[in-house]
């Protein structure tokens, strides 16, 4: 079903606010497919690891070695787990020789800096499956080192975000939340005059709206305007630390968990002062101990 000609306009809304907030539009790989992201991954980790593969790009075969390591993820612990490590192993042949080599693919805790790059793309488009016999497009995907790592879906003004929640329901329903897009860690859903984010669910039928949350400011003052959920939630840095560093991967309950917004102040209160401390072990005006941060996360 073609876009409302509102909803188009608040698309290129959203965009042009991740653009003010870090993100880099790459206009040139939206309004494509999965492949064409996969090959743009392709040349972000050849010149990752450049010295790594001696200056020779990555073969068909290697990337193939590549993919499947992907496309062998099948819930979003093993998705967190993978991007914790952010490495792959390819093996090569040369000159006879076969060795193995890892090769870097994401650094979760480089934010804002050093390997990493942030880059935004719109109306990806996802083959067709039994369920609806069609194409569809995704909204909007926000790419870190090149991996699709947040999705956000979109509704016009007026139209109720239980829509896109359970929209992004049906698509992990339908499958097509496999593939590159395994690794996606963070759902956000936006109208306009509302914004929510969420964690993964480990599969359609865990989605649970009790686990949707606003955002908020220092001042628990709800965020609900697009553009400011996107400056203070999405901006570059917190976007990365919101999918890596407040991601919390349940092994016992197999299931993603995300910070809400006061939690993250507070742990980010905590490191700044640790940040601050001189622990030299030759002054006693520095008092140690435990910190017992309770904030009913369940």
């Amino acid at each position: 079903m073609p876009k409302s000609q509102s909803e188009l306009v608040f698309e290129n809304d959203v965009i042009r606010s991740l653009e003010d907030n870090g993100w880099t539009y790459r206009k040139d790989f939206s309004f494509t497919t999965e492949e064409t992201l996969l090959d743009h991954w392709r040349e972000i980790l050849y010149q990752r690891n450049i010295d790594r593969l001696k200056d020779q790009p990555l073969t068909n075969d290697e990337f193939e070695q590549v993919k499947s390591q992907i496309f062998a993820i099948k819930s979003p612990l093993e998705a967190a787990r993978f991007l914790a490590t952010g490495q792959v192993m390819i093996s090569r042949t040369l000159n006879g020789t076969k060795s193995d080599i890892i090769l870097e693919c994401f650094w979760p805790h480089d934010v804002a800096g050093g390997k990493n790059c942030y880059e935004v793309v719109n109306q990806i488009t996802r083959k067709k499956n039994r369920a609806t016999g069609r194409d569809h497009r995704f909204d909007v995907t926000l790419l870190i080192s090149g991996i699709p790592v947040i999705h956000l879906e979109l509704k016009r003004e007026g139209v109720s975000l239980s829509n896109a929640y359970w929209q992004i329901r049906d698509y992990m329903a339908n499958g097509d939340f496999g593939g590159f897009y395994s690794l996606v860690q963070v759902f956000g859903i936006l109208n306009g005059d509302e914004s929510r984010y969420f964690a993964r669910p480990t599969d359609y039928r865990s989605f649970n709206p009790a686990f949707c949350f606003s955002w908020a400011d220092i001042e628990n003052k709800k965020i609900d305007e697009s553009s400011q959920f996107i400056k203070h939630a999405l901006r570059v840095p917190m976007g990365h630390k919101l999918m890596s560093r407040y991601i919390i991967a349940d092994k016992p309950k197999g299931i993603l968990k995300v910070l809400r917004s006061y939690q993250i102040y507070a742990v980010e209160k905590i490191l700044a002062r640790l940040n601050q401390a001189q622990f030299n072990g030759s002054e006693q005006d520095f008092l140690g101990g435990y910190i017992w941060h309770t904030t009913g996360f369940r």
